[in-house]
């Protein structure tokens, strides 16, 4: 599966099926903020995502705003902690890892 032909279904099979070692959260202030004050653990937050379904999908694939970075974007909003929470990830190299860009409350 080439990750750059991606499609929503693909998407969601590949982060269902990551164990911990491959889905990364990153640690931005907005993320660590939202996960420190609703008491969500790493791992919790690692579930959750695997738990997304095409259901929670809300656009993608998208160009990242960082020319340098060539995966595209998929973002998602599901319930979930009290909240409705706003996940935008990608997935990146052969071993088709995650990486969680944004893990917060929606904004919207």
């Amino acid at each position: 599966m080439n990750i750059d032909t991606l499609t929503i279904s693909k998407v969601i099979l590949i982060i269902r099926f990551c164990d911990n070692n491959h889905i990364t959260i990153i640690r931005r202030e907005k993320n660590l903020d939202f996960l420190y004050k609703n008491d969500i653990a790493i791992d919790q937050a690692k579930d959750f995502v695997r738990s997304l379904a095409i259901e929670d999908f809300v656009k993608g694939p998208l160009k990242d705003s960082n020319p340098t970075r060539k995966h595209p974007l998929w973002v998602f909003k599901k319930r979930g902690f009290d909240h409705i929470c706003y996940i935008k990830l990608k997935i990146v190299n052969k071993r088709k890892e995650t990486v969680v860009v944004s893990f917060h409350e929606d904004e919207n």
